[in-house]
This record gives C-alpha cells, sequence and structure tokens, in this order.
C-alpha cells in the first residue's frame, strides 16, 4: 500500500508519497518509486499507487519508457498524457507478454471470482439451485446494459481467445493434445461448468455465460492487482492545475482495461484555485482535514444533543397523552412521532455530522488555496508523515512509512524535486 497526496493552487502544484511497498501481507520494502516526473518541455508527473506490477512487468519501467517515447511538446492535457500512456501500454504489454499465460491468469482470476461469489452466498445461507439461479440473474442483470461497438469488439476478442471451442484458444487447444484433465480450466465456459454445474441447474449455467460475455465486455476480473495513476500538471491547454487519474486493472486479448475515475481542473476556492486528492491509504488524512480543530469527544455532543431533543419530544407526547385532547388526533403528536424513529434520529447525527465534517474541509482548502508553493509542499508532506504515524501508534504492519519524496510542479518551470523540511521529509 501507499499513501500519497497532491495538492495543487495558483502558485503551483506540491506532490508528496511515501517509499514502502507492501509485498503479501507480511512484508514491506523501503525504496519505491511512486512519483515520475517528466522533463521539459513538459510540465506533467505521473503518481502511482497499487499494484506494482501489470502482468509481470514493472509499472515504473513501463512510466520511463513511455516518458522516453513522448514528443518534444507538451500534449494538450493532463487527459491527453493519460490516453497516451494506456495506448503505450497496449502496445508494450503485447510485444513481452505470451497469450497462453495471459489466459491462464485470465481463467484463474474468473475461477477466483465465481469462488468468491458461492462463498459469499453460503455464508448467508443453503446455496440451493434456485438461490444460484436468483443471484446469477441479478449479476447478469447488473451488467446488462447494450455494449458500446468498442465493448463489443472487447468481448468478442476475449472470447475468441478463451471461449469454448474457439481456434484462437490456444490454451484450450494444448489442453486437448496434453492435458485433457485441463479441459475445465482452459475456457470461460468450461471454468463456469466446474464451478456451476455440480451445484446450478443448466439455465443458471447459460445465465452465467451471459454474465462473463456482458462483463468481459465492459471490465476486467483481475480487480485486485490494479494500477492507480494520476496524470497531475499543466497539458499546453491547462491554465490552473489538472489531474486526470486512470485504473488500470489488466490487459487481456490486444485490450488494456482501465477506468476513468477522475478528470478535473483546479477549482476556484477564494481568491485562487485549488485541487487536491490523496491516493492510497488516506483515512488519517482525511480525519484531520474533517476534525481538525474540534474537541475529541465531538460526536458524543452531538448525539447527546439528539438525545435530549427526544426526550423533550417525549415528555410533549406525555403531556399530550395526559391532556383531554385524543394524542393520536393532534399534529404536534404526529409530527413528534415521525421525528423519533430510530432511523430518523440516526439519519438526522449522521448528516450533521457529514455537514460540520464539510465546513471543516473547506476551511482546509480556503487556507491551502492561498499558501506558498514551498508552504504546500510542506503541507503535503506532513500529511502523507500523518500517515506513517497512525501506522507506528497502532502497530500495525508498515505500510506507509519510510522517507516521503516532495516535488512540485509550476506551469513555467516544470517538475522539480524539493528538499526536506520537516522530520524525515526527503
Amino acid at each position: 500500500m501507499t499513501a500519497e497526496v497532491i495538492i495543487g493552487n495558483g502558485f503551483g502544484i506540491a506532490l508528496a508519497a511515501d517509499e514502502v511497498t507492501t509485498a503479501g501481507h507480511e512484508r514491506t520494502y523501503d525504496g519505491a518509486s511512486k512519483i515520475f516526473g517528466l522533463p521539459a518541455p513538459h510540465a506533467l508527473a505521473v503518481v502511482h499507487a497499487g499494484s506494482v506490477f501489470m502482468h509481470g512487468l514493472p509499472h515504473d519501467s513501463m512510466i520511463w519508457d513511455w516518458i522516453g517515447s513522448l514528443p518534444a511538446q507538451r500534449l494538450s492535457t493532463t487527459q491527453a498524457y493519460a490516453d497516451s500512456y494506456v495506448e503505450y501500454v497496449q502496445t508494450r504489454l503485447g510485444e513481452v507478454t505470451e497469450e497462453t499465460e495471459l489466459t491462464r491468469t485470465y481463467l484463474h482470476h474468473l475461477d477466483r471470482m465465481l469462488r468468491n461469489e458461492l462463498k459469499d452466498l453460503k455464508a448467508k445461507g443453503e446455496v440451493t439451485p434456485k438461490v444460484l439461479r436468483k443471484h446469477f440473474t441479478m449479476l447478469r442483470d447488473r451488467w446488462k446494459r447494450p455494449l458500446t461497438p468498442s465493448q463489443q469488439r472487447r468481448s468478442d476478442d476475449v472470447f475468441r481467445h478463451a471461449g469454448r471451442g474457439s481456434v484462437d484458444n490456444l490454451l484450450e487447444r494444448m489442453a486437448i493434445e496434453d492435458g485433457p484433465d485441463l479441459i475445465g480450466r482452459s475456457s470461460i465456459e468450461g471454468v463456469i461448468d466446474e464451478r456451476l454445474k455440480p451445484l446450478a441447474t443448466e439455465k443458471t449455467v447459460q445465465l452465467a455465460y451471459e454474465w462473463a460475455r456482458l462483463k468481459f465486455g465492459q471490465a476486467h476480473p483481475r480487480m485486485d492487482s490494479s494500477g492507480t495513476l494520476s496524470f497531475v500538471g499543466y497539458g499546453e491547454k491547462d491554465a490552473v492545475p489538472a489531474v486526470t487519474i486512470y485504473e488500470i486493472e489488466g490487459f487481456f486479448a490486444g485490450h488494456v482495461y482501465h477506468r476513468e475515475l477522475k478528470v478535473h481542473s483546479a477549482e476556484r476556492c477564494g481568491p485562487s484555485f485549488i485541487l487536491f486528492e490523496s491516493l492510497g491509504q488516506s483515512r488519517e488524512i482525511h480525519r484531520l482535514l474533517e476534525q481538525a480543530g474540534t474537541s475529541p469527544r465531538h460526536s458524543e455532543h452531538i448525539v447527546s444533543e439528539h438525545v435530549a431533543d427526544l426526550q423533550d419530544k417525549r415528555n410533549l407526547m406525555d403531556g399530550i397523552a395526559n391532556s383531554t385532547v385524543t394524542p393520536l388526533s393532534t399534529p404536534a403528536v404526529a409530527h413528534a412521532l415521525a421525528e423519533i424513529t430510530p432511523e430518523r434520529i440516526r439519519d438526522q447525527i449522521i448528516a450533521r455530522m457529514e455537514k460540520e465534517h464539510q465546513r471543516n474541509f473547506d476551511k482546509f482548502r480556503l487556507i491551502a488555496a492561498s499558501l506558498s508553493l514551498s508552504h504546500l509542499t510542506s503541507l503535503a508532506g506532513r500529511l502523507v508523515l500523518l500517515e506513517n504515524l497512525a501506522h507506528e501508534i497502532r502497530g500495525s504492519l508498515p505500510t506507509v512509512g519510510a522517507k516521503v519524496m516532495m516535488a512540485t510542479i509550476t506551469r513555467s518551470e516544470g517538475f522539480q524535486w524539493t528538499k526536506a523540511s520537516v522530520g524525515d521529509v526527503v
């Protein structure tokens, strides 16, 4: 895991990221590269979070190779940089990854998806053919929307490479020739059959086929090993800080599966602009920004106020009930009854807390919008250190830690590394 902060205003953009890489659930390593600055004339950086590898090839290797392939002039927007990288990855992975290995990986993750679906159903009760049919009808309907032409081509390509009986499914052909016992795991339909046929009706199995064809036109099954890439800085047309964030999920049958998470520019805030993003682990960062300056018992006070208000309403009803007026016929009682349901009280408390959290976050944005670039950089670094400190206090696996690397981007001077200013920030 990681912790990364991006803060931009009218003066420029500050970047901060830790250097820890997590291996499994037991080890972490220092020295990871997570910020990649582009050379002049580009005024942009790529901030990487998530899986280090994509089908065995490190993201940082692909990023540096892509940077070396860029033209000697700025692209128009941060989204143009992001699209350029996705296009490059699609070419690069096709050159270094064998199709049979990709198919094995693809089917392995499909099998795990099905296994997890069945595991979740078992946790809720008995898995009967009726339950399975209802569940896979729901899954099919969740993705049952018309595929765009590109999504349809993607789905067709996936089934051409990994579907049953296709001449392009090299894994299935190898299984037929060399390992008949592997046929059930050599195609999309075979994986579905192996998991569902012992438990479900033929109708349910067909629903699962349909679900797979719809889903694979729109998404990739490797959701656990995705990489999040933020392209932040200034394209030729960007007057203020801008960011495009993509999640790249995997590569198969000539397609890079990616999701556009966010594309936006710095927003007007007071006399300046503000851009703020946190990536990876950021629970403590957001807790500070939403609650800084409030009492540690602030939430308890809000609950107490609503409980006191509830008691006042009860007293009102008791008074009306003891009067000569029929309680349920009075507007006051009807209103009080509507106000004191547990769900209504809970919603009121949550809404009050969210409103105050947003007010505090807006104050932070207003302050950050006016800071000089050096102060903005120091702030970004200290926010990452805060996330690191939380791990130390809890004694948990230090998935955020080591040194914190900081950099700046301005429209005129481009990307520059920054020296230490607080703690072990370097």
